[in-house]
């Protein structure tokens, strides 16, 4: 990519004159213009809709290999596609291809359109036990190698199984304090939720091990639960104790 200013200084043309160069060639579709204002950053057409055909053509092969994954994180796309791009471009393309119909994006997640997320016979067996045990242990979620134990799988198959249930919302994805990646089942959270307004009705505030106790959990799980709550909003910490924010 490059600005108004750089091809200004390039030509030694005033950047006035550029830029009234830059929207001609943008009619005449000979470049892509990245951002209007205020750099007029701009992109030779024929390397955009290359570009956008690259995408387009690694999702397709994405989905093809990766049927049980709703979609490939935006970073991993940049990554594996053009990592020395400008952030402008990057942006612009999954613009573009999303307001063309022909990608969603999701938050972190592109896919192609028409993709539906499929497991093969196995992999439904597999998953059904995996949700089973989710399900009987709300807040005390089995982790991968007890899930590979459990199931008498490898952990290289149950982990995109879990991912896959994570991006069709059956799991819940929480993090501890040191950045660790815990699963719930999405019916742990809902009763979680609904445990803490319950307890909020007759107090004002809550200590850790009180809801501990209530959920019945240990504290690596217990923690990540509530950290959840105080980044949604719903709850916050003062001092030893939370509190519930519409609450005051």
């Amino acid at each position: 990519t490059v600005d108004a200013a750089a091809l200004a200084k390039e030509l030694a043309f005033p950047v006035g004159e550029v830029i009234d160069i830059i929207g001609a060639l943008g009619r005449d579709n000979e470049i892509r213009v990245l951002n209007p204002k205020p750099k007029w950053q701009v992109v030779n057409e024929e390397l955009y809709n290359g570009l956008r055909e690259k995408v387009t053509a690694f999702l397709d092969e994405f989905h093809r290999e990766q049927k049980h994954i709703k979609g490939v994180r935006r970073s991993d796309l940049r990554s594996r596609l053009m990592p020395n791009a400008a952030q402008v471009l990057f942006e612009k393309l999954l613009l573009d291809l999303s307001d063309s119909g022909e990608v969603k994006v999701e938050g972190e997640l592109v896919w192609k359109s028409g993709h539906v997320v499929t497991f093969t016979p196995r992999q439904v067996e597999l998953k059904e036990k995996i949700i089973a045990l989710y399900q009987e242990r709300l807040f005390n979620p089995p982790e991968l190698s007890e899930l590979a134990e459990e199931t008498g799988m490898q952990a290289s198959e149950i982990e995109p199984i879990t991912t896959g249930l994570f991006e069709l919302g059956d799991l819940v994805r929480l993090h501890g304090p040191d950045g660790k990646a815990f699963f719930f089942h999405r019916d742990a959270i809902a009763k979680a939720e609904e445990v803490l307004n319950g307890f909020f009705r007759d107090h004002d505030e809550m200590r850790f091990f009180e809801f501990r106790e209530l959920i019945g959990s240990s504290r690596k799980f217990t923690t990540p639960i509530l950290m959840y709550f105080d980044d949604t909003g719903l709850t916050y910490r003062d001092g030893d104790v939370r509190r519930l924010r519409d609450k005051g």
